[in-house]
């Protein structure tokens, strides 16, 4: 959820970058924080239709490059990062789950996040990113095993600290279906 806007921010200009922005979730977190009055930059592989508030580039979140061209395409407003890129493959149990393969599960879901968050941080006088990981890395089941390793990263643990430069982090893990 968005959440209110107080009355002293309601004036303040306020971007929202969005990855995975052009999927099934992301589709739905961009239409949001639009409703919300933010102007929102939606950031995925597959192209986007522009609209009032929204903005969409492509861009390839496991490159570095890329992905520091995408946050500064933010802009100097940069208030929110939510970070909704991943994937899941069905693989074997952990002792039947070839390096390999859980390396790739580990990657497709922690390199974008990391890499965002790592350009954005630097641009961001203050705000909060929201890492999204799933049902999963609190309730793991057999054939998952890079997955949740890798969704259980973005949780954060008691006494973790953030950033100074960034007021919130928050960790969320839908269901689907609720």
């Amino acid at each position: 959820m968005v959440g209110r806007v107080r009355e002293d921010e309601a004036d303040m200009a306020r971007t929202a970058l969005i990855t995975g922005a052009t999927g099934g979730l992301g589709g739905a977190v961009v239409d949001r924080f639009a409703a919300e009055g933010w102007s929102v930059l939606g950031v995925d592989k597959r192209a986007g239709s522009d609209r009032e508030n929204v903005r969409f580039i492509q861009a390839d979140l496991f490159d570095q490059a890329e992905v520091q061209r995408a946050v500064a395409e933010a802009g100097d407003d940069l208030r929110a990062v939510v970070n909704l890129v991943g994937g899941f493959a069905q693989g074997g149990r952990v002792h039947e789950t070839p390096i390999d393969e859980f390396e790739r599960q580990f990657t497709l879901n922690l390199r974008p996040t990391y890499l965002v968050t790592a350009a954005a941080i630097p641009r961001m006088s203050t705000g909060t990113i929201v890492c999204v990981g799933t049902r999963a890395a609190l309730q793991p089941f057999p054939g998952a095993a890079g997955y949740v390793a890798s969704k259980a990263r973005c949780l954060p643990s008691s006494g973790h600290s953030t950033p100074s430069t960034v007021k919130r982090a928050s960790a969320s893990t839908p269901s689907f279906p609720p």
